[in-house]
């Protein structure tokens, strides 16, 4: 365990603070930018269970995808904290990694854009998968389920 990585308590503050301005403001302008890599794109519904990133459903040619874009998360309240958009980067590298496990199953990436902050994934939905935060929040983890995602995290810890 690497002992010089910590937290730091997070306290109020109410100084004038200037976040840095969102890139994308909006699905439009989010299928604009995905659209200069695949002109074929078509943006769906918002779908659930994005906390940091806001998650679509979308279409390229057919091929139902899964759009995650992230954005520098402002403070709401005083007690709040942003965000930064680096989470999109950390989570290509997870599921880049995750997905050299035999024993675990994410998203295949389609197409990363580091430079709108998006990731476009394809769509396990239709495979029976679904949106794991969300089926504990919601309590419909069943006993095997959590167990075969527990045996996943000890082999990823054996790697």
């Amino acid at each position: 365990m690497n002992k010089n990585i910590y937290i730091l308590p997070v306290s109020a503050t109410f100084r004038d603070i200037h976040y840095p301005e969102r890139v994308i403001k909006s699905p439009k302008e989010l299928e604009s930018a995905v659209k200069e890599k695949f002109p074929a794109f078509k943006i769906g519904k918002q779908l659930s269970g994005g906390t940091v990133a806001s998650v679509f459903d979308g279409t390229i040619n057919k091929q139902k995808v899964v759009v995650k874009h992230t954005e520098n998360t402002e403070p709401q309240l005083p007690v709040d904290y942003l965000i930064m958009s680096d989470a999109h980067s950390a989570e290509v590298r997870v599921l880049k990694r995750l997905a050299t496990e035999q024993h675990i199953r994410v998203p295949q990436i389609v197409e990363d854009l580091p430079k709108v902050t998006t990731l476009i994934m394809e769509d396990a939905r239709a495979d029976g998968f679904a949106n794991l935060s969300e089926l504990i929040l919601k309590k419909n983890l069943n006993m095997k389920s959590a167990k075969h995602i527990g045996t996943a995290l000890a082999h990823l810890t054996q790697t």
